[in-house]
């Protein structure tokens, strides 16, 4: 194994840019790590080169733990994206500059700068200063120089982003082949989907600062097993099934496919359909692919090669989408399609046309074991009726109601994230409502609160802030530590730069009974806490609009999707 992470963390304030990541490179591997910026990539690189210390974890390279070495002792070849180059040494001089410093004699220097001038394209320019270079050839410099003292490890942090697309195609080839003979581990950062399906042995998909998924480039886009992989890379449109002896249903149409792991019949399951797997025509005979329903073609963009269309379809029981988000209140939802030139020649379309779709292929992301709920006080019932898979407990609690309608929870309430498993769960009371005041509970574990405050400023990032109390209870005599006295000011800070109140009480004593005390001081429309859902059902005593328990485990399982029952329970069973 030439590189070896072990729960690497880095936490600024009570974000954790790293989270807890753990990965395995091989011997001359081509690792490239991708994900929107901000997920943690150029950090997690610069922990691996020693540039930035780590809050947790353990760094292995070539079976040498190097956690506690500065960067010179690594054998690291980092590539900036930036270049970095001394702007008043020639190119051979940036080159040869770390083999002086580690004492390599003249000859050798010289002799290893034209072996890799050569090797990177650039026979003859070793004179010229980085401001007579053109941008490509000053990052061929750059990668000249992290690999003239024969790294065991190449680093090489985003290279290509201040280049235009041509001269990034033909460093992407350069680079691959030099990684190749050169045959050193490497890992490559990037946002850019097409530089790492090019560039990768196997691509790592980052987070919110967790490793998401890890695989080939083909499998993460074909068969990916989390919805965040599914949406990130490549258009995706996300549906939701329910689940029969054969397969699922989607529309008119039924998918037989194999099995996997949780399947069983009437349980919900995502479905993954992308674009290129959707086949439209004006008529109601498809050449392959099986018929789901009629759509109005919204929005057609011509991209060259290809042919994008923004399907309008209506949802309901039978056709669910989740991803592209829908709009609450609005019963169109839209399909993400995308023709090949030639069959947009064969049969064009415009902007308002009537279409059969059809879905050539599907894949399954995930059967769900549970359901989140949109109702009155025998919520929690239904929940545990629907986790034991005893389906026929929503005819008792919601009539006629049909099979499991999914709709977005309304934007309006300031809340359209939620996690949808077995131990994350969103339960709404009550009409749809502005959200003024929240309360969240903290446990004391640094760990699992700072997931409570991330959900919490992911959720309020945009629209009105609510009022926030933070409320953190002892059940014993002894305080916090210093540490976490840190952790709840760095909290109380970031919550605050959402523009509402923040408060923040400290108490001793029984956790129950004071969190029933501030929810009792006013209205609380939302409660954030870790407590188990039979403890918050007990606290709220029907004060509470909307509750959220938390039952945390690795971000990496965390998409938060956009769901609620559509039917509201009767008042009569509530």
């Amino acid at each position: 194994m030439s590189i070896r992470i072990e729960q690497a963390t880095k936490i600024y304030g009570t974000n954790a840019v790293v989270n807890h990541v753990s990965l395995e490179v091989d011997a001359g591997e081509f690792l490239v790590l991708i994900g929107p910026s901000g997920s943690g990539k150029s950090t997690l690189l610069r922990m691996i080169a020693g540039l930035a210390d780590m809050d947790a974890g353990r760094i292995t390279l070539n079976g040498r733990d190097v956690t506690a070495l500065p960067p010179q002792q690594r054998g690291v070849g980092f590539v900036f994206q930036n270049y970095a180059l001394f702007r008043h040494m020639s190119a051979a001089q940036n080159i040869e500059y770390g083999l002086q410093v580690r004492g390599v004699k003249s000859i050798a220097r010289q002799q290893r700068v034209s072996e890799l001038l050569e090797l990177v394209g650039l026979q003859g320019l070793g004179s010229r200063l980085p401001s007579q270079l053109s941008g490509g050839q000053q990052q061929r410099v750059a990668l000249a120089r992290a690999l003239a003292f024969s790294p065991d490890i190449l680093l090489l942090d985003e290279p290509f982003g201040a280049l235009d697309a041509k001269i990034r195609t033909e460093l992407r080839r350069s680079i691959k082949r030099i990684q190749r003979e050169v045959g050193v581990s490497t890992i490559f950062v990037t946002h850019d989907q097409e530089e790492a399906f090019a560039l990768a042995d196997r691509v790592g998909v980052m987070h919110d600062g967790e490793l998401v998924e890890v695989g080939p480039a083909e499998d993460l886009y074909q068969t990916p097993q989390q919805d965040f992989t599914a949406t990130f890379l490549g258009g995706a449109n996300l549906l939701l099934a329910v689940t029969s002896d054969r397969g699922v249903r989607l529309g008119e149409a039924d998918f037989p496919f194999l099995a996997k792991e949780g399947f069983a019949a009437h349980r919900l399951a995502k479905i993954l359909v992308r674009p290129e797997d959707i086949t439209i025509s004006k008529l109601g005979i498809q050449q392959e692919g099986r018929t789901v329903c009629t759509a109005v073609v919204s929005e057609r963009t011509f991209v060259g090669s290809s042919e994008r269309l923004r399907l309008a379809v209506q949802q309901g029981p039978g056709l669910q989408v989740l991803h592209p988000a829908p709009v609450f209140g609005e019963a169109e939802v839209h399909l993400e399609a995308l023709r090949t030139r030639s069959d947009s020649l064969a049969e064009r379309l415009s902007e308002g046309d009537e279409v059969y779709v059809g879905f050539r292929r599907i894949h399954c992301l995930d059967i769900l074991k549970s359901l989140p709920v949109l109702g009155g006080r025998h919520a929690v019932q239904f929940l545990e009726a629907s986790r034991r898979g005893d389906l026929e407990r929503h005819d008792e609690v919601n009539p006629g109601s049909g099979p499991l309608p999914i709709t977005p929870v309304p934007q309006g309430a300031g809340v359209d994230t939620m996690e949808i498993d077995a131990d994350k769960v969103l339960i709404w009371f009550g009409e749809p409502k502005r959200i003024e005041r929240v309360v969240v509970h903290l446990s004391g574990d640094a760990r699992e609160d700072r997931e409570l405050i991330h959900f919490v400023k992911q959720t309020f990032a945009a629209g009105r802030p609510p009022s926030i109390d933070l409320l953190h209870v002892q059940n014993s005599d002894a305080p916090a530590g210093q540490s976490y006295q840190y952790f709840l000011a760095a909290a109380e800070r970031e919550l605050a730069q959402l523009g509402g109140a923040v408060r923040l009480t400290q108490k001793l004593g029984d956790p129950s009974r004071e969190l029933r005390r501030v929810l009792g001081q006013s209205k609380c429309d939302l409660l954030v806490s870790d407590l188990p859902a039979e403890a918050v059902e007990a606290h709220a005593n029907g004060a509470l609009s909307l509750w959220v328990t938390h039952h945390f485990g690795p971000v990496s399982s965390m998409f938060f999707l956009p769901l609620t029952l559509q039917a509201t329970l009767t008042e009569e069973a509530a």
